[in-house]
């Protein structure tokens, strides 16, 4: 797993911190560096993005090929559970938990 440069840890849940570690074994599986682009840093789409609560993270898609990203997506959403939401964005996987 590596960081994006600028990407910053400090304050991110414990329970990201275990979705990093399963989503870098689901891209391990598939011979891809995970790369975390964002985490409580960056601009967001809206202001009450859980990133700023260190609730979300971008996962970098580039590395993957076009026709495994939503079969990864699929694969990451089983792994982490009905607690989180797993969204295939344009550039990367947004993960975020979903305590309804």
């Amino acid at each position: 797993m590596r960081l994006k440069e600028g990407v910053k840890l400090a304050g991110i849940q414990p329970e990201i911190v275990l979705a990093l570690q399963i989503a870098e074994q689901i891209y391990k599986d598939y011979g891809v560096e995970l790369v975390v682009t964002s985490l409580l840093d960056g601009k967001h789409s809206s202001p009450n993005s859980l990133h700023y609560v260190g609730k979300a993270a971008d996962l970098r898609t580039r590395d993957i090929l076009a026709n495994r990203r939503e079969e990864i997506r699929k694969k990451l959403a089983d792994a982490l559970g009905n607690e989180f939401d797993v969204i295939l964005e344009a550039d990367h996987y947004h993960i975020e938990m979903d305590l309804k």
